[in-house]
């Protein structure tokens, strides 16, 4: 009973209001996962990470995203200044979709990456080149297209034969022969 002496349904609503959200909550899920599946075939895409050695010993962590589907070819995608590549799902799943396998390094400048207060300035541009030379490496004589975002975008156009001023100390040539295109989004000017 109530205050005004009458029995309310205040407790049968509740319950009714609780299964109607729980029912509502799963069968909003069980469509995403449906979605989700279907938006990229047959499963969701792949996400491993590995570990590179650049040629000077630094350790380089490398997101690997590949499909259950076969791999049409390789993109190395570099991130944008102080991002990381996990930012880049929704630019990166849709590719991994179509049979892409896409290779992107934590790059030191990185606000993820747990030693970049050691590399300030200039230093974060040779530790990316120094990165795609061993992403270069690792996939011995495959092709790539080289894709990036604003930062990333000039190591892309850089690693596609754009010129630009070669760190000190570092090796010409800064293009790589395998690079078959270049995707460059947003890059410096």
């Amino acid at each position: 009973m109530n205050s005004n002496g009458k029995t309310g349904n205040f407790s049968k609503l509740s319950l009714a209001m609780t299964r109607r959200a729980a029912l509502v909550g799963f069968g909003t899920m069980a469509t995403a996962a449906v979605a989700h599946k279907s938006r990229f075939g047959q499963s969701a895409p792949i996400l491993t990470k590995m570990t590179l050695t650049a040629d000077n010993g630094r350790e380089i962590a490398i997101f690997d995203w590949s499909s259950s589907r076969c791999t049409v070819g390789t993109i190395f995608f570099s991130h944008g200044a102080g991002s990381s590549p996990d930012k880049y799902t929704r630019l990166i799943e849709p590719w991994v979709s179509q049979g892409w396998r896409v290779l992107a390094p934590l790059h030191v400048d990185s606000r993820d990456h747990p030693e970049t207060a050691k590399y300030t300035g200039l230093a974060s541009w040779t530790t990316r080149l120094e990165d795609m030379r061993a992403l270069s490496a690792y996939l011995g004589g495959e092709h790539y297209v080289a894709a990036g975002h604003s930062y990333g975008g000039l190591v892309a156009l850089t690693l596609g034969g754009a010129k630009s001023i070669p760190p000190q100390g570092f090796d010409d040539p800064l293009d790589d022969d395998k690079v078959q295109a270049v995707l460059a989004f947003s890059p410096p000017a």
